[in-house]
């Protein structure tokens, strides 16, 4: 059985899925309080320059750039688990047959995904002075191996937080819907820079994403925020190649990129065809699904009762190519689907003897 992760495609394209991030809420002093909490997104980070200062004042200007290398961001959260930068590689189709097709099929290049574009800031403020006592940045990273949420001060001489508690939720698709897979709890006293929790199962859906909720708690005053969720910064993807009897779903839908019955009436074995794991809305997008594909699967029996088999592989590439995203986070179902595509049109290209 061959299986191949689009996740490893997305770590090819650069994109280590990150961002500070929170929906948060400032917290007022009372009398008997010596500071408060403020949440600052850093997009206004110039819109307070006392904030800024301190933090560059600190040596901790690099956790501020809003855009960062998948290098940096190694650097500074010792990332050693993962990789960004190798070139595609699928589990059981060569090196040269990858590039072949990529160059034929004219895959496109993989898209760079959004990197850290809704950081936010915790600072803790002197209620008194209005000087600035601290500043802490949360950050959930998402890899192929799981998650990591991060909490890491922003300055010299740190004071520890007293308590940091919360939990982080894992929720997989199922269908058209998304339910709740596990939970991690979360529950830390006299908390420096680190590692809050790690996730390092890998992903047992068709996708999945992270999210979490924190309340930290420091010298009596309390601030609550929560953060991730279903967007491309923290969610994963599983999608697989196998033939259409071996393929587990896995809460997705399995799509044969040549349409079964077209298949089946030119005398071919749809059960051993080669599919594509998919989430249940990008497939009902596929230009062959439903009562909307029927031109579409009569073109494809054209074709293989023609014995034509490059032409309906160019024509499924293609149809991949005009078809949106429905997610939104691509700009079609070929960036999204791109090291799938090239694994599917491998294997019926051995399917259909088109290699002998």
């Amino acid at each position: 059985m061959i299986k191949k992760r689009l996740l490893s495609l997305i770590l090819t394209s650069l994109v280590l899925i990150t961002s500070f991030f929170g929906i948060s809420s400032n917290v007022n002093a009372t009398n008997n309080e010596e500071f408060v909490f403020e949440t600052i997104d850093i997009k206004d980070l110039d819109e307070h320059p006392d904030v800024k200062e301190k933090i560059i004042e600190e040596g901790f200007e690099d956790y501020i750039k809003e855009e960062k290398s998948y290098k940096e961001l190694s650097e500074l959260y010792e990332l050693d688990d993962l990789k960004s930068d190798d070139p595609l590689e699928i589990e059981g189709v060569p090196a040269k047959e990858v590039e072949r097709i990529i160059q034929q099929y004219n895959i496109p290049e993989p898209e760079i995904l959004v990197t850290e574009d809704s950081q936010v800031l915790l600072v803790k403020r002197n209620v008194k002075t209005n000087s600035i006592d601290g500043v802490i940045a949360f950050n959930l990273l998402v890899s192929d191996s799981g998650a990591k949420l991060t909490m890491v001060h922003l300055q010299t001489g740190v004071d520890p937080v007293d308590v940091v508690k919360g939990e982080i939720m894992k929720y997989n698709a199922s269908g058209t819907k998304w339910v709740l897979d596990d939970t991690k709890r979360i529950n830390k006293t006299n908390v420096r820079s680190g590692t809050l929790v790690t996730w390092s199962e890998d992903i047992n859906a068709v996708s999945d994403y992270f999210e979490y909720e924190l309340t930290i708690i420091d010298n009596g005053v309390s601030w609550y925020f929560s953060g991730g969720g279903k967007d491309k910064k923290w969610q994963r993807y599983n999608f697989e190649v196998d033939r259409y009897r071996d393929l587990d779903a896995l809460g997705g839908q399995r799509h044969h990129f040549v349409s079964a019955t077209p298949l089946r009436r030119a005398g071919f074995d749809s059960n051993y065809a080669p599919c594509i794991r998919m989430l249940a809305i990008d497939h009902h997008k596929t230009p062959s699904y439903g009562g909307g594909g029927e031109s579409h699967r009569d073109q494809e029996e054209e074709y293989l009762k023609e014995q034509r088999y490059q032409a309906v592989l160019d024509y499924n590439v293609e149809g991949f190519r005009k078809t949106n995203d429905p997610e939104g986070y691509y700009s079609s179902l070929l960036h999204k689907y791109r090291s799938a595509v090239v694994e599917a049109v491998y294997q019926y290209e051995g399917y259909f003897g088109m290699d002998n």
